[in-house]
């Protein structure tokens, strides 16, 4: 497990010496901890974690300067799987924030009391305004999840940010016992950290999968639809062999992700069936026995006899086209799709459920198209089936429009990306 910690200036010798006793009780076999930090404090951080894990921005101001390229370069370098934000100081923390939202890395912030009203009550008021309502609207947007040392700080985080923190239990507590020799704190908080990393990375299973990790699973979901169906998966196109081939490459932690992601979007039964068929017996997997942050998973049914909303076209095209029966139904699909994808409550689901209506229904594509047309889905079904395309596999054959520009599929892309679908 990778984690990038970030770590300010700080002007205070406590918060400092905090600091390096907690990278003292990270560094264990489990975590491979790197520090990006002030140039000021490099040799510090560098006697706890080394000197070739420690890495500098070249300006005293990154957010001005050349930062965002440096801390892309940084992430890939270390191939940080979670950024760890210590302690706040203003735009630095800021900006790193919208930084790792942008990469899609999960953010972990510790405020070190920075919120607390004692600290609050030193610094002007301007000052003060800004960085609470920043932090509340950082943390509502990029999910951050906020690390107090104290059950008096968690209760302060809960009364400041709870609008931003929402009801999603975003907010852990690694608190820190005395002992006379101070190994037993040491062992109690590198075991904390790791729990509260292990809960974060398995939260955003979606945010870490590799495209190596998104091809299997759009592989396993379509053969996994297939077999679930009962139909012969020899008469389908599919590069089962490279997919076995990326299988048998495949290590323990992204195959987790790709099932915990896969239980998001309501088809881990197909994906592990699919693995089976493939490469034998997965193994024992509870998605629900695995700690994790409330996650948003919808289960929105594609349905095919009505739309989901009422429109006077379905109703006319329903009219004028009554003994088309599979191209009404597909059109009702489709309908039903660009509702769920305007929502962004799409699934894996409904696509695999798209996938074999398409691939293996008989229709007109003649009249489907002419359908789609009058009820004005045209180009969107073309975005949608050709996507089907690239993920899924489905033959070129079987799309009854015209396939999608590149262009146009991007902003398909794109927008089921940002919806953590694919």
């Amino acid at each position: 497990m990778n984690i990038l910690h970030c770590i300010p200036r700080s002007d205070s010798g406590s918060i400092r010496q905090t600091l390096l006793d907690d990278l003292f009780s990270f560094n264990t076999q489990d975590l491979s901890n790197y520090v990006l930090t002030d140039k000021s404090q490099q040799s510090e951080f560098a006697a706890c974690v080394g000197t070739d894990k420690v890495y500098c921005f070249s300006s005293s101001r990154p957010w001005i300067k050349g930062g965002k390229k440096q801390f892309r370069h940084v992430v890939a370098a270390t191939s940080a799987e979670i950024i760890h934000i210590h302690s706040f100081a203003d735009l630095y923390s800021l900006q790193i924030m919208r930084w790792a939202f942008a990469m899609r890395i999960p953010v972990v912030f510790s405020p070190y009391n920075s919120m607390m009203p004692w600290h609050l009550s030193n610094i002007p008021l301007p000052l003060r305004l800004k960085r609470t309502i920043v932090s509340r609207m950082l943390l509502k947007h990029t999910g951050a999840t906020v690390l107090t040392s104290s059950n008096q700080e968690t209760e302060r985080m809960k009364q400041m940010f709870r609008h931003a923190l929402g009801s999603s239990g975003r907010l852990s507590v690694a608190t820190r016992i005395k002992s006379i020799n101070g190994e037993a704190d040491t062992l109690r908080l590198a075991s904390t950290m790791f729990s509260v990393y292990r809960k974060i990375i398995d939260s955003n299973p979606f945010w870490l999968m590799s495209e190596k990790d998104v091809y299997i699973e759009n592989g396993l979901a379509a053969l996994g639809a297939i077999l679930s169906s009962g139909k012969d998966a020899d008469t389908v196109f599919l590069p089962l062999q490279k997919i076995k081939s990326e299988l048998a490459t495949l290590s323990a932690e992204h195959w987790r992700r790709i099932q915990l992601h896969s239980s998001d979007q309501d088809i881990l039964p197909e994906v592990r069936m699919a693995y089976e068929s493939l490469m034998g017996t997965p193994g024992e997997f509870d998605p629900q026995t695995v700690d994790r942050h409330s996650v948003v998973a919808f289960r929105s049914e594609l349905k095919r006899d009505k739309p989901s909303i009422k429109t006077s076209r379905m109703h006319q095209v329903s009219e004028d086209y009554s003994e088309y029966k599979s191209e009404l139904l597909l059109c009702v699909m489709l309908l039903n799709m660009k509702h769920l994808t305007d929502t962004r409550r799409v699934t894996r689901r409904n696509l695999s459920d798209l996938y074999l209506y398409a691939r293996f229904e008989d229709y007109n594509e003649y009249v489907l198209e002419e359908m789609l047309s009058d009820l004005g889905i045209l180009e969107f079904s073309s975005r949608i089936l050709t996507l089907l395309v690239h993920s899924m596999f489905l033959e070129k054959g079987h799309v009854p429009v015209k396939l999608s520009r590149e262009k146009d599929l991007c902003k398909m892309q794109k927008q089921l990306f940002k919806s953590n679908i694919m």
